[in-house]
């Protein structure tokens, strides 16, 4: 990590690129944070990021310290917003961030560098791009093809899901479940038409769901709760965290989800560094 002076990451608060990464950090020994000094070790350890969000006074109630946005590239007020106004925002957005040399080291999704080269993004920054130019960087310094992330990655981080108020009865579920279960079958990404649940167009993208998304699954009764569906090791990673920023979850964004509905994609997300 010592070469690696500029980051990338997809966003605050978000499984992949924030809520992990610090635990690992801080295992590694990297730095050793103290109460609410989590934002100003990373900001020591990298010259400078775009982790879009990561100055909202309601994740970082001090602002600082800057350079964790200034590899951000929009510029005005849209820079460094925890949203698509943000150029380099989102798993795609941090993988921009690193092909346009925004950063040295970015932290993704395990798919995220063939969603976006080999012709799979026509978007004018993508064009051209070979998956080939770049490679997972592993914990212990090993550098792999980007395919091997079973063996390469930082931790796992469950698929995004669809949630409804646990007021729902299982009735209304079921009405939910129906609805978007019926919409995939005439409008999925491999169907003719204009419109795709799963596609959100040329110049823009995750409109509806997640566009690396496949299908929707039913997640099984048993499993229909967050803690479940985000496992003991998750969650105590987000807590830990919580612990270093100092600022209550329920007003920064990082709201727990009260009942999981549906499975957005087929394979379980791992949170991944590219470079």
């Amino acid at each position: 990590m010592e070469q690696c002076r500029r980051s990338c990451h997809p966003g605050i608060g978000r499984g992949d690129g924030w809520a992990i990464l610090p635990n690992i950090f801080i295992e590694t020994q990297q730095f050793s944070p103290k109460d609410c000094t989590i934002f100003r070790n990373i900001g020591e350890l990298f010259t400078q990021s775009c982790i879009p969000g990561s100055l909202d006074t309601e994740c970082n109630p001090g602002g600082r310290p800057v350079n964790l946005c200034e590899a951000c590239k929009t510029n005005g007020y849209g820079k460094c917003q925890r949203n698509n106004n943000e150029m380099y925002y989102g798993t795609s957005g941090a993988f921009r961030c690193l092909v346009q040399i925004g950063g040295d080291i970015a932290f993704v999704r395990h798919l995220t560098v063939r969603d976006n080269t080999d012709g799979h993004n026509c978007a004018t920054w993508a064009r051209n791009r070979r998956s080939d130019d770049y490679e997972l960087l592993c914990k212990d310094e090993r550098r792999l093809n980007v395919d091997r992330f079973n063996e390469c990655h930082l931790g796992e981080v469950s698929a995004d899901a669809i949630v409804t108020s646990a007021a729902k009865t299982s009735e209304q579920i079921d009405i939910i479940w129906n609805v978007l279960n019926y919409g995939q079958q005439y409008f999925s990404s491999d169907i003719d038409g204009d419109f795709h649940m799963f596609d959100s167009g040329f110049w823009y993208s995750n409109l509806i769901f997640n566009d690396a998304a496949v299908r929707l699954m039913k997640i099984s009764p048993d499993r229909q709760n967050y803690k479940d569906w985000l496992g003991e090791t998750f969650l105590a990673q987000v807590e830990n965290l919580h612990r270093y920023t100092c600022v209550n979850p329920d007003s920064a964004g990082f709201h727990r989800p009260s009942f999981v509905a549906s499975l957005l994609v087929v394979l379980v997300s791992m949170l991944l560094k590219h470079l």
